[in-house]
């Protein structure tokens, strides 16, 4: 296990693949600021407004991301989880968020960042990947499940977007977005909203 970074918790030490409570209260305020009661789904889902009283409280991935999934379909909001990356700021994650935000290069800041993740969210591969002239970075949630977790790969993928344009200026953009296997009426939709949502660098 690597170093510390927040109190004595780590997603990754926990007995079942969990994340942090902070991240839940995101999704959760940002569907309540739009008039939409959360706690009935919460409930559904097994999950606690009480776990939202302490930002360090583990929550069941799993449950996580059931609630997020249906949370798009209830507040027929298919594009919640890429909007939510957008507009995240560095310290809604904590001091990972803040860590990502004061390394000297992006590549460091990438590299730290993945390496303090496990104290964010368990059972989940982040890291850099080269491969010739190209540089990626994966992310994926192992336990296969999880399933389905477009909402949270969405977001995720966002959220590092704008914490990289903190970083690089607005006018930066990622050249390729890679996803796993999605249903189809998704893959339709996605030539069409990720452009919109990522401005990706057409090749």
């Amino acid at each position: 296990m690597g170093p510390r970074l927040t109190k004595s918790y780590e997603a990754s030490s926990q007995p079942i693949a969990s994340i942090r409570s902070s991240v839940l209260g995101v999704v959760v305020s940002a569907l309540e600021a739009t008039g939409f009661s959360t706690d009935n789904l919460l409930a559904q889902h097994g999950l606690s407004r009480l776990t939202l009283d302490d930002p360090y409280n583990p929550v069941s991935l799993k449950n996580y991301v059931a609630f997020f999934e249906d949370a798009a379909k209830v507040s027929n909001q298919p594009l919640l989880g890429i909007r939510l990356g957008n507009a995240i700021k560095a310290e809604d994650l904590g001091p990972v968020g803040v860590l990502y935000t004061m390394m000297q290069t992006l590549r460091f800041a990438i590299i730290r960042f993945s390496h303090f993740f496990p104290a964010l969210q368990g059972n989940t591969k982040l890291g850099l990947s080269v491969t010739g002239d190209a540089t990626w970075l994966e992310y994926q949630i192992e336990d296969p499940a999880i399933w389905p977790r477009r909402q949270d790969t969405e977001f995720t993928l966002a959220l590092i977007c704008a914490l990289t344009r903190s970083r690089l200026g607005r006018g930066w953009a990622p050249e390729e977005i890679t996803l796993s296997i999605l249903p189809r009426a998704v893959i339709a939709t996605w030539p069409t909203f990720s452009e919109q949502s990522f401005d990706l660098i057409s090749r």
